[in-house]
């Protein structure tokens, strides 16, 4: 797990200084999957889910019935981790999107602070996978609308 935050740091001070958007994009494999961090946006996704959701409808009314993810982040975290990442009130902020029955097909982590990465790697995957595992239970839904996007923070502190 250190290995894999030493080389996204690695990654982030090699790539940091450059302007070119490019250069701020970088690819890093974790297990069987690559997961893209986009230095100038301070953003991780999981690159096979780049193309599922960016063609979606809008849908303005609707919302979910089961909002609370703090069973997820204790999933993903250890509550010695938990401890840690709250000491300083550490947070990442999702970007989920669901398809029409509640499966998480897609979900983007927002890192406040790239420069200083908060969580490994490891961390995101783990998380990722729990949130997979999960099914929303979305009301009011609109005719002709695929996927859903919704918003959650994870406040470290707050799962105490």
């Amino acid at each position: 797990m250190k290995n894999l935050k030493l080389v996204l740091i690695g990654f982030i001070l090699l790539f940091g200084g450059y302007n070119s958007a490019k250069a701020q994009v970088v690819e890093l494999p974790v297990d069987n999957n690559v997961y893209v961090y986009d230095a100038a946006k301070c953003t991780i996704e999981n690159k096979s889910t780049f193309s599922k959701v960016y063609a979606m409808n809008r849908c303005d009314s609707y919302n979910i019935a089961n909002n609370d993810f703090s069973s997820i982040y204790k999933k993903a975290f250890s509550s010695e981790r938990i401890k840690e990442l709250a000491k300083d009130k550490r947070a990442i902020s999702i970007l989920l999107y669901a398809d029409s029955s509640g499966n998480i097909v897609k979900i983007l982590f927002f890192l406040k602070n790239a420069a200083i990465p908060i969580v490994s790697l490891s961390e995101i995957k783990a998380l990722e996978d729990a949130f997979k595992d999960y099914k929303l239970e979305i009301r009011d839904k609109c005719d002709g609308v695929a996927y859903y996007m919704f918003t959650g923070i994870c406040r470290f502190n707050l799962l105490l």
